[in-house]
């Protein structure tokens, strides 16, 4: 079985569905409220777990009734949570999607505890990494923090995934200890200081990140797919049509089918796919960890893709 480590945030999402997002000083009545498990890194756990990986969580919450609810998550979905610090000082973690009638969304987020993960606490998990096959990381956990994470791989020979979002600098050091660097094109502009715009924008960008380390760079593109790079060989993948419900957790449901599936070694063109259809089923369910599919979800949806094609 592959085995994939996530250092990363853990967040309680409070979910408002709108008929439209709400202009500067309106208020607008919710078509509904949920609680969700959430968080880039709680989700993009729960997505690993779900497709058949050993998981293991590294990360913080609070000493209150959000962390308990994190934590229960984490163990039913039979992911290793002993990584998991509780903070003394701040609760866990917040967002606030607000969901328009066409799935997409806006979010604000508190940190609170995530912003504590310390790199103390990450090498404290440094046997939990050594036998891991792939270590995710996202920018809601501090740098530092990720940093120690990737060090810790790289000591190890366990291969550095890098989620950049939400988008903010990168440093070279981290960069080259990154194996495969996943992010959109904003963050893919921001990173890289190209145009993302257009089609030989993006590859000129996912170029001038190859330079810099990553030995495979995957922008996705939302409706019109993803392009990735290996090995100076540049390749498009197109998305998959799919009634959308909710766009939160579609990246992450994306980057958990790649990491797993690469740890499974899979063709990366291979991988992709599976990610690719990974985000897509994401997209058809409320909510961010409740959305990440399982292993038969994504086997059932690829057959049914290849039975239309066939037909």
């Amino acid at each position: 079985m592959p085995s994939v480590t996530i250092v990363g945030s853990c967040n309680i999402d409070l979910i408002f569905r709108l008929e439209r997002l709400p202009q500067l000083g309106e208020s607008l009545p919710a078509l509904g409220f949920e609680i969700a498990a959430g968080g880039k890194g709680l989700n993009q756990a729960v997505a690993a777990a779900r497709l058949g990986a050993i998981t293991a969580m590294v990360g913080a919450v609070g000493q209150d009734v959000f962390g308990e609810m994190l934590v229960k998550v984490l163990a039913q979905e039979g992911i290793d949570h002993t990584c998991v610090q509780k903070d003394h000082k701040e609760g866990t973690g917040v967002a606030c999607p607000l969901l328009d009638a066409n799935g997409s969304n806006a979010i604000v987020v508190a940190t609170r505890a995530n912003g504590h993960l310390s790199p103390k606490a990450v090498t404290a998990a440094e046997a939990v990494i050594a036998r891991s096959d792939i270590v995710m990381l996202q920018q809601e956990a501090p740098a530092d923090a990720n940093l120690a994470a990737a060090k810790a791989a790289s000591r190890h020979q366990t291969a550095v995934m890098l989620n950049a979002a939400p988008a903010r600098p990168v440093t070279p050091e981290m960069l080259r200890l990154t194996q495969v660097l996943v992010l959109n094109e904003v963050e893919a502009a921001q990173l890289s200081g190209e145009d993302a715009s257009t089609r030989e924008g993006v590859l000129t960008a996912a170029q001038r990140l190859h330079e810099q380390g990553p030995a495979i760079v995957v922008i996705t593109l939302g409706s019109e797919g993803v392009f990735f790079l290996h090995q100076g060989a540049a390749k498009w993948a197109p998305a998959f049509n799919v009634k959308v419900v909710d766009t939160t957790g579609a990246g992450d449901a994306f980057c958990g089918g790649l990491a797993v599936a690469l740890a499974r070694g899979k063709p990366l063109p291979e991988a992709v796919n599976f990610a690719n259809a990974c985000g897509a089923l994401a997209c058809t369910v409320l909510g961010a960890a409740p959305s990440m599919p399982t292993e038969n979800d994504v086997a059932t949806f690829l057959a049914r893709r290849r039975q239309k094609r066939g037909a």
